[in-house]
């Protein structure tokens, strides 16, 4: 687990990465079916958000993602996961949890299904920068 920034050139970053609770069916409400790396899960989606700033590692409120049919229901606005994360990433007060700091001491780093240039747009838009695509081994 990353919680310190020892040798990169930053001194925060935001982790983004989706995760799924698995269901058995179809049948729950805003489940559906992901292909989430190793194959098709069935269940529910959450991007989570983590800030990692001198050893500490902050979660932050995770990103729901809604389906067509779950917002169509619940009178909400679709969003696709990129929308919700790029609306995150330009709302989020970092200041709440650093206090001052300046923009471009922060990195946004994420794996290849975050790599989309209206992401990476909204990340230099902060002043910040990202690390995107990045492959486990």
């Amino acid at each position: 687990m990353l919680d310190k920034l020892e040798g990169l050139p930053w001194k925060v970053a935001l982790l983004v990465d989706a995760t799924t609770q698995q269901r058995s069916s179809l049948k729950v409400e805003n489940g559906q079916r992901f292909n989430h790396g190793h194959g098709f899960v069935i269940g529910h989606q959450w991007t989570n958000i983590l800030l990692v700033f001198n050893g500490i590692l902050i979660p932050l409120p995770p990103i729901p993602f809604y389906t067509k049919g779950y917002c169509r229901d619940q009178a909400l606005e679709y969003q696709t996961e990129h929308q919700r994360v790029i609306t995150y990433l330009a709302a989020v007060d970092l200041t709440a949890y650093l206090g001052p700091h300046r923009a471009g001491e922060i990195v946004v780093i994420a794996d290849s299904g975050y790599d989309d240039r209206a992401i990476e747009k909204a990340i230099l838009q902060r002043g910040w920068h990202f690390l995107l695509a990045l492959k486990s081994r």
